[in-house]
């Protein structure tokens, strides 16, 4: 009971600690955002919205990839209703409640242990997707270094789509610290072909990159040659909010992180123009998870009116 206590506050404590952060960062940078206003493009922003909920769906359907190779085997319609229906889970502490709700969506023998594991290969994947983005776009890497770096993302991101990377990661662990008892997921049920990994990790790189700069681009604060360098930033920052877990969204986290890789990256972007773009990729996530829910809502409408 007393460690349930202190999770909680912790919980609280972290969320109202990274509110703060962004509050904080709004303040000392308020003209920069005032300006924001004034800057925005609304035609570069309705576009970004677009793209970000066809990101999602696309998320979506790599989720559904994870979940058949755990031998989940429902229509993709399913598991791209449930994903998308989940998005809102993110904003509640824990960390839990977009696999709770999928889990809920998803019927079926081991549908839990599946989930589980589809959000745990999700999270790898975008965690190497947005580092492969963001290192590729640091302005002193050569061309020729940002193409490698492309290549060898949607290389690995092919393989950790077909392969089971959880039960490596696991086999590794067990190796380890055999008192642990941990059992690796069996083998893969039903995993994609090569050529659709490679078409999904190049689809995956190809319009995360393009939404991202999208936004960046409506946000007034960067022109078409910078866009790269602020990408750099943002993508680096992002994979750090991935990796607070216990921070609903990772708010507070991605910002502070994105804050020091401007501090350290080369780049010709006033700290505001940064925090100001840092705060409209809020309210324009915040917008498109809100309509990928409206969506699910649609998806399962559809297929409730088709079931007999």
């Amino acid at each position: 009971m007393n460690w349930a206590r202190t999770r909680k506050a912790l919980r609280i404590t972290l969320l109202a600690t990274g509110l703060g952060v962004v509050l904080w960062l709004a303040w000392t940078a308020r003209t920069d955002v005032a300006r924001l206003v004034t800057t925005i493009k609304p035609g570069w922003s309705v576009a970004a919205v677009l793209l970000g909920v066809a990101l999602n769906v696309l998320q979506g359907t790599v989720f559904s990839i994870l979940l058949r190779k755990h031998g989940i085997l429902d229509p993709v319609a399913v598991h791209v209703e449930a994903y998308l229906f989940s998005l809102v889970g993110k904003y509640l502490p824990g960390g839990i409640w977009a696999a709770v709700s999928q889990a809920t969506a998803i019927s079926g023998r081991g549908s839990l242990r599946a989930v589980l594991l589809a959000n745990l290969e999700l999270a790898a994947i975008n965690m190497l997707l947005l580092t492969g983005i963001g290192v590729a776009c640091i302005p002193s890497l050569p061309l020729i270094g940002s193409g490698l770096v492309v290549c060898a993302t949607c290389v690995l991101l092919a393989i950790a789509l077909r392969q089971q990377t959880m039960a490596i990661v696991l086999n590794m662990i067990a190796q380890l610290f055999p008192r642990l008892r941990i059992s690796a997921p069996e083998e893969s049920v039903t995993p994609p072909t090569w050529p659709s990994a490679v078409a999904f990790a190049f689809a995956m790189l190809v319009l995360c990159t393009a939404t991202s700069s999208t936004v960046i681009l409506a946000s007034g604060q960067a022109s078409l040659s910078t866009v790269p360098a602020m990408l750099a930033l943002l993508c680096l920052g992002w994979t750090a909010g991935l990796i607070a877990i216990p921070v609903p969204a990772g708010i507070g986290v991605r910002e502070a992180s994105t804050l020091a890789l401007w501090a350290i990256l080369p780049n010709s972007f006033a700290r505001g123009a940064v925090i100001a773009v840092m705060l409209l990729v809020r309210v324009w996530q915040l917008a498109v998870d809100l309509l990928s829910f409206g969506l699910a809502l649609v998806i399962r409408a559809v297929m409730n009116s088709r079931s007999p």
